[in-house]
């Protein structure tokens, strides 16, 4: 153990200053990893939030597709069955029992 105090008593400035470097070092490295650990996280979580405001707007263009074709293919229906029904000479009755008014009463929208 002799060396070793010897060493010790004559190179304790040195020894601190490399042991204070790998402090600092590994201190700087661990704050490193932690940093870019929180921005993959963060960056995780915007890709999760983009995807599924994505996925919310795909499904709203394809139920007010759906709505808008319902709603055409509707229309083209009762367009039909007046011009159906004036060709054959028949008159519809309206709600209040006159003739000749073409009034179709439709369900509310849903909302």
């Amino acid at each position: 153990y002799l060396p070793l105090l010897v060493l010790l008593t004559l190179f304790w400035p040195i020894f601190v200053t490399l042991i204070a470097t790998s402090l600092s070092a590994s201190a700087w490295l661990f704050w490193l990893a932690i940093g870019a650990t929180t921005g993959l996280v963060q960056l995780l979580y915007v890709i999760y939030n983009f995807f599924m405001i994505t996925w919310d707007l795909a499904i709203l263009v394809v139920l007010k597709t759906f709505s808008m074709i319902r709603s055409r293919s509707r229309r083209y229906y009762y367009k039909a069955v007046f011009a159906t029904y004036k060709s054959m000479g028949i008159e519809r009755k309206s709600r209040k029992g006159k003739m000749g008014s073409h009034h179709v009463r439709r369900r509310r929208k849903e909302w």
